[in-house]
């Protein structure tokens, strides 16, 4: 079996009974079979969502979310390191499998992003969480437009509070972030900004916002009659860049619903969540982060390479690839 990928054919290993061993640069063992498992739930539980709502996606669609992740093929050097340089990715927001690779992705974006911005001036960071009471299934489309509304208003200057409008002197950039959690026992959605903000070093001598500043600002910015829950950190001067790379990791978590014992109320969620994500943006960039991703000429995340997580890795010499197929039967890839 052959591949012709690379500008010379090289020979495709299979049939090895190897079990798949994948190690980050830091020696921890990649998850693959942990998020192939939720994959193949979250595929079974779109199959019977379509007895219930047959709009929700083609049946094409769904042969490509099972078959996420099926077959995986990793390039090894002369050196005998190995990479994955092939293998197909549905893309879906509730895939778990590519909500991780997204994740990766984007934690080798931002620490780029960062990396650069803190070559125009110095820079701190704050890791602000943005709340909203939870909402149930029907109003959580119009729960997450009212968000994004809520943080245009807070960060590019429509919002009058005089503390708003004295923060976005030392406002530098931002990444934003909209994650959706389920609480299984209410069978509510919350619906919440996580936001990395950059601001000049001066913020913390000179605009420095208490968390109750922040909590005012917020439920000012979202016109709500009762007080939002909030969370303001500032991030560390040291490592800042491997911690703000870190925090912004890919947001949809979907193992709150896909760990649901009642098969009925998983099925409604998912359903309920797609429909709530769809078409949408779920993370955007402002300011010199918006100005430093377009300098990289980096792709939104949802369309990124997830096989070359690390921009080199496209550039590597394989001498030999190995070809791993899921097992569902013993929930491992094995060559």
């Amino acid at each position: 079996m052959y591949d012709n990928d690379d500008d010379d054919v090289v020979e495709i290993i299979e049939g090895t009974g190897e079990i798949l061993e994948d190690k980050s640069e830091t020696g921890r063992i990649r998850p693959w079979n942990k998020h192939k498992k939720y994959n193949t739930i979250l595929a079974n539980l779109y199959d019977k969502a379509l007895d219930i709502d047959p709009t929700l996606m083609s049946p094409a669609r769904l042969r490509s979310i099972t078959d996420c992740g099926e077959a995986l093929i990793y390039g090894e050097t002369a050196e005998k390191k190995r990479k994955l340089v092939l293998a197909s990715f549905c893309r879906d927001r509730l895939c778990s499998m590519c909500n991780w690779r997204k994740s990766l992705k984007l934690y080798q974006q931002v620490g780029a992003i960062v990396e650069l911005v803190e070559t125009w001036q110095p820079t701190r960071y704050l890791f602000v969480t943005l709340t909203i009471r939870n909402v149930n299934g029907q109003e959580l489309s119009d729960a997450i437009n009212r968000l994004n509304k809520g943080f245009t208003r807070l960060i590019n200057g429509t919002q009058h509070h005089a503390k708003s409008k004295n923060f976005r002197k030392y406002l530098l950039g931002y990444m934003k972030s909209i994650e959706i959690t389920y609480n299984r026992r209410t069978d509510t959605y919350h619906p919440h900004i996580h936001a990395i903000i950059a601001v000049r070093p001066s913020y913390f001598k000179y605009g420095y916002l208490t968390k109750i500043d922040w909590a005012e600002m917020w439920g000012d910015a979202m016109n709500v009659d009762y007080a939002p829950s909030i969370d303001v950190q500032a991030i560390s001067p040291a490592e800042q860049k491997k911690a703000v790379a870190e925090i912004a990791k890919y947001p949809i978590k979907s193992a709150d619903v896909l760990e649901i014992d009642d098969e009925e109320q998983a099925v409604d969620a998912i359903i309920t969540l797609r429909k709530a994500m769809h078409g949408r943006r779920l993370v955007t960039y402002g300011g010199q982060f918006r100005d430093a991703a377009k300098q990289l000429k980096l792709k939104d995340v949802e369309e990124a390479d997830l096989v070359h997580i690390d921009e080199d890795e496209a550039g590597e010499h394989y001498v030999v690839k190995y070809l791993f197929t899921w097992r569902p039967k013993i929930g491992m890839y094995i060559c």
